[in-house]
């Protein structure tokens, strides 16, 4: 199998966590280069994952030019999404970047354009895609089993779970709360399911009600002082094939009913609801019915490394797009727009 020379920027948490694990575990990606702005952070992931042949660059433009790679990983915060990224594609780098895709609609729109023009593939990490129980719902929506879909309801729900690390409550930084941060999975899981439909409008509310207020958190004690972003966000999302999609995300919320990447799809021949596993329920006209769908355990992230690596060397599709992730930033910024305005926003293109 051809090679894949792979290039990290941001060797933080989640670059630890779960990506370079992955990189490392695929038998035909080298981890070449390292760069992050903590740079005994890039000198233990060099340690740990590289080769002889690894550098550690105390630059990431000089990372960015090492004309040994062909793609690049932005596993930095939000801030600098777009920046690197856009760097790396005009390089001639594939890119893979974590997810949100930016800050802001009008920065990953910048990003795939940049993408389009240099022809290299951009992909953003929502790896829960590659869950077992997605990809075989997945398969059930598009072999009819649920019917006709016409609602989803999808949820990112904390009741007290606000992040007492990293820049998670920077606005600035960030570009939003706990709707970009683990609503954005969520909304992904739901637009991926109905093969991202074009958006009629959005309406939303996002609010900052509890976070300011200390009191018992689950990852420990926060600076709730300096807390500048929402704790809470719901939005209403109707697609032009009249398909309605009710979000909610939150890090604190006065709730008994919480999880994360919760999808509920509503259908005329049956419903699923993904919840860690997978239910589908329908009704005879003799019973109602209920069943849990064996899944198999894997690591989605893994899945979606494999996927990169296959659409760069054989140069097709991944299966996140980066449209996908520009269409994840447009609603998310609809959603904050409709609530601060007190109005739909209506999607024209």
């Amino acid at each position: 199998m051809k090679h894949l020379n792979v290039g990290i920027i941001g060797c933080g948490m989640i670059a630890f966590a779960t990506h370079l694990k992955a990189l490392n575990n695929h038998p035909s990606i080298r981890l070449m280069a390292f760069h992050n702005r903590t740079i005994e952070k890039a000198q233990k992931a060099k340690e740990k994952f590289g080769d002889d042949e690894s550098i550690v660059y105390d630059h990431s433009d000089d990372l960015i030019n090492d004309n040994r790679l062909d793609a690049i990983f932005v596993l930095t915060a939000n801030d600098t999404h777009s920046l690197y990224a856009i760097k790396a594609l005009k390089a001639g780098k594939h890119v893979m970047v974590e997810k949100p895709m930016a800050r802001n609609y009008e920065e990953a729109r910048l990003m795939v354009d940049v993408a389009k023009e240099s022809k290299k593939i951009i992909s953003v990490a929502y790896q829960n895609r590659f869950r077992d129980e997605v990809t075989t719902l997945k398969k059930m929506i598009e072999q009819g089993d649920l019917g006709e879909i016409y609602t989803i309801k999808a949820k990112a729900i904390r009741r007290r779970g606000i992040p007492s690390w990293g820049n998670f409550t920077n606005q600035s930084i960030q570009g939003g709360g706990p709707l970009v941060d683990i609503g954005s999975h969520v909304l992904d899981l739901a637009l991926h399911f109905i093969n991202y439909p074009k958006i009629k409008y959005v309406c939303g509310s996002s609010y900052q009600k509890l976070a300011k207020t200390p009191s018992k958190n689950a990852f420990g004690p926060y600076d709730y002082t300096s807390y500048e972003v929402e704790d809470s966000a719901f939005g209403f999302i109707k697609t032009t094939n009249e398909i309605t999609i009710l979000l909610e995300a939150s890090y604190a919320l006065n709730t008994l009913n919480e999880g994360e990447n919760i999808v509920e799809i509503y259908g005329t021949k049956a419903g699923a609801l993904i919840d860690n596993h997978l239910s589908i329920n329908y009704v005879t006209k003799d019973d109602y019915h209920q069943k849990t769908i064996k899944t198999d355990d894997i690591d989605p992230t893994q899945a979606m490394i494999n996927d990169f690596y296959d659409a760069v060397i054989n140069q097709k599709d991944p299966l996140i797009k980066g449209e996908e992730g520009l269409m994840v930033n447009r609603v998310i910024e609809a959603i904050y727009t409709a609530s601060k305005e007190n109005n739909p926003i209506f999607i024209k293109d």
